[in-house]
């Protein structure tokens, strides 16, 4: 039997604990001794996006990087997050690959990531959309600049009709983000044979990205109790973290030990296009790991973070947009009840006021003493 998980130091059959416990991955609760097939269907059904060798040089010619090996990790770590949220809004949480699988709409979200020039969400693309927040081709990318590149990326996939809202500061101004998903065309034309997503209230399905330093060098114990928590949400897409050359995806834990994914894998380019030089019958396979690895929460690369969750109607989750009479309201979970040990960082009014009002009223939510995360509401707040 192979192993579900890849082990820092240890060697427990299948890298689960001996003793019974539970294993949760992206809002799903498994049992650790009774739901090994599960588990490992649920990893295997996991975008895996990683280093690759041999695609089209970015930059066009006489440009020399055809690999993104070294320095790629947190654009993969990118993907992933995304792949995860395109995969819930088109297929469900609920659904999984086989190496048989021939659904059309999958293979239509795996050819938006394809290492090819076309594909909005390649490496092509994210790269050189990094111009235009300071990075060169080649040059690491922190969580903030992933963030900053996907949202100006998903601008133009009128398929699934994405909007990213960016929360800077620590804070998310409510009105902003229910103003920034509304649609003001009506329209609902065909994109390559498919009705965009957009729901009759022309709602725009939003993915909400809360970039966070959760400690300085290495994570800070206080908010391990908040990360296992926020892993539980069904809406849960995970979390990106990472420091300079080693970014992963984090998409679950049993008892002390954190799963992700690792993008640290070079793998030569392949195209699912069957009318391509490039295609490779069995490429879809490469796009899918059997294991997942774990560690310790402490030896995560948490310090700069950016974690991810969904919601299919705005339904309980770390943090919710509802409305009610009143208009709409945000509520969220702490991370912790005390401030962390540096406490010069972190104002104490910012801890016990979670919610402000700016001079235009507009709602505030700060999140000084919040683990950040990522929102998908793919209908308004209260749509049922």
């Amino acid at each position: 039997m192979d192993n579900l998980f890849t082990l820092n130091s240890t060697d427990e059959s299948d890298g689960l604990p001996q003793a019974e416990a539970y294993v949760w991955i992206l809002g799903t609760k498994y049992n650790s001794k009774k739901d090994i097939d599960e588990i490992r269907n649920d990893i295997k059904s996991r975008l895996w996006f990683t280093y690759r060798k041999g695609f089209v040089p970015i930059g066009g010619f006489g440009s020399s990087f055809t690999s993104d090996k070294g320095w790629g990790c947190m654009l993969r770590c990118g993907q992933m997050v995304l792949g995860q949220a395109l995969v819930s809004l088109h297929l469900g949480r609920s659904w999984r690959w086989t190496p048989e699988t021939k659904n059309s709409t999958y293979y239509k979200i795996l050819k938006s990531f394809e290492d090819r020039r076309a594909a909005p969400y390649s490496i092509h693309q994210i790269a050189l959309t990094g111009a235009s927040e300071g990075k060169t081709v080649g040059e690491w990318f922190g969580p903030n600049t992933i963030a900053q590149v996907l949202k100006k990326l998903v601008v133009f996939d009128d398929w699934s009709a994405l909007t990213i809202h960016v929360a800077l500061d620590n804070a998310l101004i409510v009105n902003d983000v229910i103003r920034q998903c509304r649609v003001e065309s009506a329209s609902t034309a065909e994109v390559d044979g498919d009705v965009p997503l957009k729901a009759p209230s022309q709602w725009k399905p939003l993915l909400l990205l809360i970039p966070l330093r959760l400690g300085l060098n290495e994570i800070n114990p206080i908010y391990i109790s908040g990360l296992k928590t926020s892993f539980q949400f069904p809406q849960s897409l995970g979390l990106i973290g990472g420091k300079p050359s080693h970014a992963l995806y984090f998409i679950g834990y049993v008892g002390d030990e954190v799963i992700f994914l690792d993008p640290h894998t070079t793998q030569r380019y392949g195209s699912t296009d069957q009318t391509s030089d490039d295609y490779d019958p069995n490429i879809d396979t490469t796009y899918h790991c059997k294991t997942a690895t774990k560690t310790n929460f402490r030896n995560g690369s948490f310090s700069s973070s950016l974690l991810g969750s969904s919601s299919s109607s705005g339904g309980a989750g770390p943090v919710r947009i509802d409305h009610n009479q009143s208009g709409y309201s945000l509520s969220g979970f702490n991370l912790t009840s005390s401030p962390p040990s540096f406490k010069r960082f972190v104002p104490q009014q910012y801890v016990n006021n979670l919610f402000t009002s700016s001079s235009t009223g507009n709602l505030i939510f700060s999140f000084e003493a919040l683990f950040g995360l990522v929102i998908f509401l793919p209908f308004p707040p209260g749509h049922t």
